[in-house]
């Protein structure tokens, strides 16, 4: 049975951390992750270039002077660094989905798969098991460097999140979701952050640079965001935004907010945050003063979020999880202690409180029964998992073995895949015997020797000359 992936953990008294390339950015935040609010907050400047030992001095005294002794700690990644994309994949299971993308992320960038983190949170899903994702794909070096920092400062219980995730949040408690989907903007003069939201969860964003644009940003701004909403027609499939809201610090810009609904067609949204988040008023004046946009460092706070956004490495996330078993076990030498001493005090006093001990043992064994019990259930179904591995091809072992012989001249365009009965290919080959050679490849392939491939048809498009692309579909049936 898969386990869950546990949300990432907000205490009562949390601190959210960013840095960025000219300031570092610290919040504390008290409280419940409904009723939560900053209790404090610090921004401080960061010379150009600053090295990884001056940045980490600067957290470590920021970290003394907000009071940080223990709690979550939130690293925020700003979006410059990570790269974002709206997928689709066969699965439903999250072990199943992380293989998928783990496999999938070094299209997106150009490094080898065990050089990338990935992140990811689960928009839907379809009636066909197949899950509609947004994928957080980062280089390993970039959050490695953050963690460095953090853990050297003295930071423990380090979770890492992107910061457009903090802008969903933001809105998320104090926007207002009409018709469908949003699209945020948190900007500056320098840079801006979009973010489409819609059912309260990250669909698309985008990172731009506006230093080229000094004096007309705005107009630059809104060209943007025109090219925002194409890319996200594109990337997701013909979806369509029904609103803009402009998460600010300070007092609305109403002719920038008329010039950009002007522009879109589409009505706009000013929520200036610096005022609804609790603040006191020198919290309130730090943001409205700072140089460049807090807004998803500061939405971070105000929400739980799952764990499978956690950007943490391979080696963090087992060593987490080696913690928490070790935990469960003192959980339990510690019952057992409890026991162990309760029958110690019951034989000492067993003729004036043998009785009441008794009673006390038993109800503290049937608390342990129902504990027990499910390990039958996990041992059976794990029995029937490695049963049916054997007897029918995994859709994960068809996709491996696909990408493992599949030829660079040849294109696959459509997968079909029908659980224990047969697998459908169709693509396109610049020549005839690459269809030929990749039947030949596929059936050395130890995951289709269980089927019967076949060539259902392969010819060159009407009206095509006869070197041009080969159109091809091949049938796999299981023998």
């Amino acid at each position: 049975m898969p386990t869950a992936i546990r949300d990432i953990r907000l205490d009562r008294v949390t601190f959210i951390c960013q840095i960025t390339e000219d300031s570092l950015n610290l919040a504390r935040y008290s409280g419940t992750e409904t009723a939560g609010r900053i209790t404090n907050l610090l921004t401080r400047p960061l010379a150009p270039s600053v090295s990884d030992a001056d940045s980490c001095a600067q957290l470590r005294q920021a970290l003394r002077d907000i009071g940080y002794r223990k709690g979550s700690f939130l690293l925020c990644i700003p979006r410059s660094q990570a790269t974002c994309r709206y997928l689709k994949v066969p699965a439903s299971v999250p072990s199943e989905i992380e293989k998928i993308i783990s496999l999938q992320a070094s299209t997106y960038l150009p490094y080898p798969a065990h050089e990338l983190i990935i992140g990811y949170q689960v928009i839907s899903v379809d009636k066909e098991g197949y899950s509609y994702l947004n994928v957080v794909i980062v280089h390993k070096s970039v959050i490695e460097r953050y963690l460095q920092t953090a853990r050297a400062a003295g930071a423990r219980k380090i979770a890492v999140v992107l910061s457009s995730y903090g802008l969903v949040s933001l809105y998320n408690r104090f926007g207002r979701y009409d018709n469908g989907s949003v699209l945020l903007i948190a900007c500056d003069s320098h840079q801006a952050e979009l973010a489409v939201a819609g059912h309260k969860k990250l669909l698309f964003s985008r990172h731009i640079r506006l230093d080229g644009h000094p004096h007309d940003w705005q107009q630059e701004l809104v060209t943007q965001v025109r090219k925002t909403r194409e890319a996200y027609a594109e990337e997701v499939h013909g979806a369509v935004l029904h609103k803009i809201a402009i998460l600010g610090k300070g007092s609305p810009q109403e002719s920038f907010s008329e010039t950009l609904g002007r522009e879109s067609v589409l009505p706009v949204e000013n929520i200036m945050y610096a005022g609804q988040l609790g603040l006191g008023d020198s919290d309130a004046q730090t943001i409205v003063g700072s140089s460049g946009s807090l807004t998803g460092f500061l939405g971070l706070g105000l929400s739980r979020l799952p764990g499978s956004l956690n950007l943490l490495t391979a080696e963090m996330k087992q060593q987490a999880s080696r913690f928490r078993f070790i935990g469960q076990a003192l959980e339990m030498l510690l019952a057992a202690a409890a026991i162990v001493a309760m029958l110690a005090l019951a034989h000492a006093n067993m003729l004036r409180y043998k009785t009441g001990h008794l009673n006390r043992l038993r109800s503290q064994i049937g608390a342990l029964e129902p504990q027990a019990k499910p390990l039958d259930e996990l041992e059976r179904r794990l029995r029937a998992l490695d049963n049916r591995a054997h007897q029918k091809p995994a859709v994960l072992d068809i996709l491996y073995a696909l990408h493992t012989v599949l030829p660079p001249d040849i294109s696959l365009s459509s997968f079909g895949y029908q659980e224990g009965a047969r697998v459908i290919l169709r693509g396109q080959a610049k020549a005839l015997d690459g269809v030929v050679g990749l039947v030949a490849e596929l059936g050395r392939a130890q995951e289709f020797k269980a089927f019967e491939i076949k060539v259902k048809y392969a010819t060159i498009p009407k009206g095509g000359q006869s070197a041009e692309a080969v159109d091809f579909e091949l049938v796999c049936s299981r023998k």
